[in-house]
């Protein structure tokens, strides 16, 4: 991540790419986020 850049945006932005992809699941999407501090 890029220093002053708010990351919680991002991750919203990558669930709902996940989430909007076919044969995507939102599960792998939650453990990423669930791993970041």
């Amino acid at each position: 991540m890029l220093a002053g850049t708010p990351s919680v945006p991002a991750l919203v932005a990558l669930v709902a790419l996940a989430s909007s992809a076919p044969g995507r699941d939102v599960a792998p999407a939650g453990d990423l986020i669930a791993r970041r501090p």
